[in-house]
């Protein structure tokens, strides 16, 4: 039981909790703590040259919604199709949907139907992951899509999602926090293998100011190696921020591969004193 494992602090002026235990990593991800979401990021970037890029899935820049948008689905695989294909069948998209205001969680199941477009039944203002969750083909090397699974806002080239051919799932270091909770951004990573400079930078914007832009928040400096803090002091993060990893080099192309981990504490906790 969690209560044999942990002692709790209760604020009662801004119904918080408090855990203190150095086993938070393993009883947080299993949902036995009220209010408390375990969200961990992670992507890679391939080509990445002079030009700074966002690290994700996509070759081009990452253009956020500004309000709600249903969603088309489709892949360049004629095999990822509902039943009748060897690969992906079924995804599911997670993300937020604007509620007068309110970003709230958001997620559909979409069946596909190869390279023919799905639109989603409900509308999303920001996308954060998607991943195959039903298909033919088990295997873990070639299972999963066969093709490139890209998730567009309805009627435009926006591309807001794309999961590469077997890979199952998105590889995005973009996250956006809900409203209702505040983010603690506990660790950063990246990593490059191949003999070059990398510069990394972590992103955020608040989207709960008007007119707002993107600030840096940490940068670091890779060479042929791999870098990874853990805070001690977690950084806070409001609801409605968007964050992200970017990444560029002084020559060449190289490919990135990122991370961050946040814990999202749901605000104004009904808890038991």
């Amino acid at each position: 039981m969690v209560q044999d494992l942990h002692k709790y602090e209760t604020n009662k002026f801004t119904k918080t909790l408090s855990v203190k235990t150095a086993s938070n990593k393993y009883v947080v991800p299993s949902g036995e703590i009220q209010g408390h979401i375990n969200i961990y990021k992670f992507g890679r970037a391939e080509g990445v040259g002079l030009t700074k890029t966002i690290v994700w899935d996509g070759v081009s820049d990452y253009l956020f919604l500004t309000s709600n948008s249903l969603l088309d689905v489709s892949s360049t695989s004629s095999e990822d199709t509902m039943t009748t294909g060897t690969n992906a069948w079924k995804i599911r998209i997670e993300g937020l949907v604007d509620n007068s205001g309110s970003w709230d969680f958001q997620s559909e199941e979409i069946e596909l139907d190869g390279l023919n477009k799905v639109t989603s039944t409900k509308e999303f203002i920001r996308v954060y992951r998607a991943y195959v969750i039903q298909g033919g083909d088990a295997d873990a090397l070639s299972g999963a899509n066969l093709g490139t699974i890209s998730i567009e806002a309805t009627g435009t080239s926006n591309l807001l999602a794309q999961i590469n051919p077997t890979n199952g799932q998105t590889l995005m270091c973009i996250y956006t926090t809900p409203s209702g909770y505040t983010a603690l951004l506990s660790s950063v990573g990246s990593s490059t293998t191949k003999g070059q400079s990398v510069f990394t930078e972590l992103k955020t914007r608040d989207n709960s100011e008007t007119d707002s832009v993107f600030r840096v928040r940490a940068v670091r400096e890779l060479y042929q190696n791999n870098f990874g803090i853990n805070y001690d002091i977690a950084r806070l993060l409001p609801e409605k921020t968007d964050i992200l990893l970017t990444a560029q080099t002084d020559a060449g192309t190289v490919d990135v591969s990122a991370s961050f981990e946040i814990l999202l504490i749901k605000k104004d906790l009904n808890l038991k004193e």
